[in-house]
């Protein structure tokens, strides 16, 4: 059973918001504290797999606790209270929690929290989910954080233009997502196009998140030159703006067309996770992909026991990003696992990496994805592939 710890700030709300995490069944149980003093505390000699908390507590700030146990209890899932805050705490929130709970929909926490947990399905390893789950922020090209600095600080800026170099870089995008979607900017529905979401909160905001808690940090110049991460990021592209035009073509609606677009954009942020965490041991793993003409992804469970898609999804879903993306990252270089039968953004994503990799090799695409065309024939679209491949071309 799943433990939780929930920390407030006053006796007012407890009852509302234990009623409020009660699931159907004995999924979890969940202990309440007082102040951030006593959730240490409780930390220091209880198990638990799950932190809620809010931003005012007695002696210690939500923040400032969220952080201790991102440091000190990098198995806790970090869960924060959404409150009427000042765009600092913000900033700060959104470094230190994985996601942020409206407080007025306490109804919705269930489902959030069972989402969470079955992401465990996803990445068995405990060494990557405490590495992923201790995650702050992710490593951004140097020439895309130099521009997206650049312009946030020039008087003629323009979020459009800002929208345009987030949607080339999957760690702005998947971080800037994250924030956008959470109930501080209250979004009737989710918001999957960086261009959107740079609008929508503003330069200020953004200016904020770049400045203030680094949310973007820069790629270690080392790792960038020895593993060719600026050929990921173009592929990353690309790859998006193919899974766009075949969503496109299969006539999907405007929200599949955008997870397509987004999903091809994320759907190797696990690659960029690994590659900064483990330089040397993903070194080691496209070198032997090359040396055993095997698929990246299979080489990678030699060296991590995980696929790039298993760190990736896993990471997305813990940020709260939507589930058509989530998706679309854990299951494309193996759409037979998803149980669907038509056609997805999944679909999408997985068959423009497929036709990136055939017509622009490099180090990380030496041996190409291969499509899963039992796959596409138990979604009927066989005949469809050619024209894929030549709408990409074009």
């Amino acid at each position: 059973m799943k433990k939780i710890l929930l920390v407030g700030n006053n006796n007012v709300e407890k009852q509302t918001l234990l009623r409020g995490l009660t699931p159907p069944s004995n999924e979890w149980e969940v202990d309440w504290i007082l102040g951030g003093q006593q959730a240490l505390e409780q930390l220091s000699h209880q198990n638990y797999d799950a932190i809620i908390c809010f931003m005012d507590l007695p002696g210690l700030s939500g923040v400032n606790l969220l952080e201790i146990v991102r440091k000190h209890y990098p198995h806790i899932v970090r869960f924060m209270i959404s409150e009427k805050t000042t765009p600092e705490n913000q900033f700060k929130i959104a470094g230190a929690a994985h996601q942020i709970l409206p407080l007025e929909e306490y109804q919705s926490h269930v489902s959030i929290l069972q989402r969470t947990f079955a992401l465990n399905n996803l990445l068995q390893q405990p060494d990557l989910q405490r590495l992923v789950l201790k995650l702050r922020n992710l490593p951004s090209l140097p020439s895309l954080y130099m521009q997206i600095m650049s312009e946030i600080d020039s008087p003629a800026t323009s979020l459009e233009h800002v929208g345009s170099i987030i949607s080339q870089d999957p760690a702005m995008t998947a971080k800037i997502l994250q924030l956008v979607n959470s109930p501080f900017f209250g979004p009737s529905h989710s918001i999957v196009n960086p261009a959107q979401a740079a609008s929508l909160l503003g330069i200020d905001i953004i200016r904020g998140l770049v400045l203030c808690i680094n949310v973007f940090s820069q790629f270690n110049p080392v790792t960038l030159e020895k593993l060719g991460i600026s050929s990921l990021w173009e592929h990353s592209v690309r790859t998006g703006t193919y899974a766009k035009n075949i969503a496109k073509y299969e006539n999907a609606d405007k929200k599949d067309i955008d997870y397509s677009f987004i999903g091809g954009i994320l759907h190797d942020i696990g690659k960029l996770i690994l590659a900064d965490n483990f330089p040397v041991q993903y070194f080691s793993a496209l070198n032997t992909s090359i040396r055993k003409d095997i698929e990246l992804c299979e080489a990678e469970v030699d060296v991590f026991g995980a696929t790039h898609s298993q760190v990736g999804g896993y990471l997305l879903g813990l940020w709260g990003l939507p589930q058509p993306i989530v998706e679309s990252v854990a299951f494309h270089h193996f759409p037979l696992n998803y149980p669907g039968k038509t056609f997805t953004p999944i679909t999408a994503t997985h068959a423009a990496n497929y036709i990136d990799h055939k017509h622009h090799p490099n180090i990380w695409t030496r041996k190409a994805s291969v499509i899963q065309y039992e796959y596409i024939e138990r979604i009927q679209l066989t005949n469809h592939i050619e024209n894929w491949e030549t709408i990409c071309k074009d």
